[in-house]
């Protein structure tokens, strides 16, 4: 009857350490903020992705280019409205 308490009290323990082990809400912990497609109002397929030396990122959008600075997100349309596959960026930040 001890030995099915200690065991028990073991796996309980353990659990108890696994849990604590996905908690996100220390320092130095990952956080990743998913975006819809209404909160940047351009289609929802995006093709391709590049970051210039700033930081800034940029987005290969079915309707046009997004620039997302980390809290702005602006558009710019190619002409003819041109869907954008995919997109690149030199060492001179030009797109």
């Amino acid at each position: 009857m001890k030995k099915k308490y200690l065991l028990l009290i073991i796996i309980i323990l353990i659990l108890n350490n696994v849990i604590k082990a996905q908690n996100f809400d220390y320092f130095g912990a990952s956080f990743i903020k998913n975006y819809v497609k209404t909160d940047y109002d351009a289609a929802a397929q995006n093709w391709d992705i590049a970051q210039d030396s700033r930081g800034i990122m940029y987005f290969a959008n079915t309707f046009c280019i997004l620039e997302f600075d980390g809290s702005n997100w602006k558009k710019y349309f190619l002409p003819n409205e041109l869907g954008v596959r995919t997109i690149n960026i030199d060492s001179l930040d030009r797109i």
